[in-house]
């Protein structure tokens, strides 16, 4: 049986367009879809996946330049209008 983890995704402290993706931390998900419903009950606004959903304007597909890109990737915008990026993990 699989678990999901949520994995931050930031900007890579080099620059260049690329993107960090943290360690796995906190608590793991048997379903990867309660783990998506949960992370979007956190946030305001309408959370994307990379890959699946047009973008909206503001917002990039940044798959390709994160370092241990995972394998589902996500997007939203806060308040302010920045956009916000974190993956999903599967591990057995």
């Amino acid at each position: 049986m699989s678990t999901f983890f949520e994995v931050g995704i930031t900007a890579a402290h080099g620059g260049f367009g690329e993107y960090d993706c943290s360690a796995i931390e906190g608590e793991g998900w048997a379903n990867r879809q309660d783990l998506i419903e949960e992370c979007q009950g956190n946030i305001s606004g309408t959370l994307y996946e990379l890959g699946v959903d047009a973008l909206p304007s503001g917002m990039e597909d940044i798959r390709g330049r994160i370092h241990a890109e995972p394998p589902w990737i996500y997007a939203y915008t806060n308040e302010a209008g920045d956009a916000h990026y974190f993956g999903v993990r599967e591990l057995p």
